[in-house]
């Protein structure tokens, strides 16, 4: 059962771990499929915009040109061709709040070191330290993940809705938006779950090698084990 658990934990921390990434690298290179992995796509006229968390790129008549990556993007509100937009005051505080989600990068190695953690137990384990590093890169990865994921919603709609009163867009959300909430809010909830109940199912005699047990078991049920024991 506890090799069972393991495999679970350690799958679970895997596709989150990737699912992240994709994430991570949407709209980044503009010869690949990536400009189609993006958090919002807003169009206006001939014009789509799909915004990734480091950069966009801008669509216009099937041609793609997207901006330089950079961890702190904001919006350019002249590319909507808006000389000035009601409540830039507003505006100015969103685009302050949007760049925290910039803590998509954490989460990502908050899930790697989740996913470390199963493949360390599995091959030694001794008391429940690891278990319990586990569970808080799961549980702190997940809470920044909500928190981007947040952040993304509330900044990305309010700022459309505030540029509909000027223009008429169209805005929808893109894969990496349910990449980012499956990955984080999905996969690292299960593994911190399951790091909980590794803990909780901890005995002392589970201070190896899940290999090591499996091994044993396997050498048990032959019925050496008892012939080793009574020959001693």
């Amino acid at each position: 059962m506890g090799s069972s658990l393991h495999l679970l934990g350690l799958l679970f921390s895997v596709a989150g771990l990737v699912l992240l990434i994709f994430a991570n690298i949407g709209t980044t290179f503009t010869n690949s499929f990536l400009p189609n992995v993006y958090f919002a796509e807003a169009t206006y006229g001939t014009i789509s915009i799909r915004f990734g968390p480091y950069n966009a790129c801008i669509l216009d008549k099937g041609i793609s040109q997207c901006t330089k990556p950079t961890p702190v993007q904001h919006f350019d509100y002249s590319t909507f061709g808006i000389n000035g937009v009601v409540d830039t005051s507003a505006l100015d505080q969103l685009a302050k709040a949007y760049q925290f989600i910039v803590l998509i990068i954490p989460t990502t190695i908050l899930a790697f070191g989740a996913m470390l953690g199963w493949l360390m137990i599995r091959e030694n384990r001794s008391g429940n330290r690891l278990p319990i590093l586990g569970a808080f890169a799961s549980l702190f990865g997940m809470i920044c993940g909500t928190a981007t994921l947040a952040l993304v919603i509330v900044c990305y709609q309010l700022v459309f809705k505030t540029l509909q009163t000027k223009v008429s867009i169209v805005y929808h959300w893109g894969p990496s938006l349910y990449l980012l909430g499956v990955g984080s809010c999905g996969c690292l909830l299960v593994s911190f779950i399951l790091y909980i109940f590794a803990c909780l199912r901890h005995k002392k005699h589970d201070d190896y090698t899940y290999f090591q047990k499996d091994e044993y078991n396997a050498y048990a049920d032959t019925g050496y084990a008892g012939q080793h024991h009574h020959h001693y």
